[in-house]
């Protein structure tokens, strides 16, 4: 992975000199976003949610096993687990 998508990813904005490297990166996340079905809110969402986690000094290895205990946890306790995690990410 590039420097320019890794500091992208993890919420560093720094524009480079070469725009085009900058409208390809969100070129390819545009892609990602429609390739697993993801809405701008339900990023702005999940960039809250992971933001709040990182203030609670966890790392990313934690924040993935934190999220997917709580996905086995909506996975049990409701039948259309599906229909749940669409409601709650929709701001």
């Amino acid at each position: 992975m590039g420097l320019f998508r890794l500091e992208f990813r993890e919420g560093d904005l720094s524009l480079p000199g070469d725009m085009t490297d900058y409208v390809n990166e969100l070129r390819h996340l545009v892609v990602d976003l429609k390739k697993y079905e993801i809405t701008a809110g339900q990023m702005r969402a999940f960039l809250r949610y992971h933001n709040r986690l990182k203030d609670l000094e966890m790392d990313d290895e934690q924040i993935e096993e934190f999220t997917d205990g709580l996905q086995e946890m909506i996975d049990v306790l409701f039948d259309d687990a599906s229909l749940v995690r669409s409601q709650c990410s929709t701001d």
